[in-house]
């Protein structure tokens, strides 16, 4: 399942999205408009808001959403208020990004302190009535 970001959502305003798991049938919503707030370089925080024509309210819950180009999405609607023409709902989001994974090289090299290291246990284990033996630490 794709995480979905803000300009995932920018580019479909005023586009119209079917709740899909009404009771009543089909019913369509309007994307109307997105906002998003700055919280921190690690956070994504943002609402949807959406319109809904007709004195019909839809109550706070978990739909499923379809729409043409982002498929079926289940998003959290809360009625937020009513204008002359329906009710208007809001979708918020609030969470922690993850962090961007560096890759691992596989040969890695030892550190210049590692080899300071590896040196001393070589002189060490010289020493005569011992076994020269190498031990790497991770």
């Amino acid at each position: 399942m794709k995480i979905l970001a803000p300009k995932d959502f920018a580019k479909h305003v005023n586009s119209t999205f079917q709740v899909m798991n009404n009771p009543g049938g089909a019913y369509p919503l309007t994307l109307t408009g997105l906002t998003e707030f700055k919280r921190g370089p690690r956070f994504q925080v943002f609402s949807l808001y959406f319109h809904g024509s007709g004195n019909r309210i839809l109550p706070q819950q978990i739909y499923k959403l379809n729409h043409e180009m982002l498929d079926e999405i289940d998003l959290f609607l809360v009625p937020i208020g009513r204008d002359q023409d329906g009710v208007i709902y809001e979708a918020a989001f609030d969470r922690l990004v993850p962090r961007k994974t560096k890759k691992v090289n596989a040969k890695k090299r030892p550190t210049p302190r590692a080899k300071k290291t590896i040196k001393a246990r070589l002189k060490k284990s010289s020493k005569p009535g011992r076994k020269k033996q190498v031990t790497r630490r991770r």
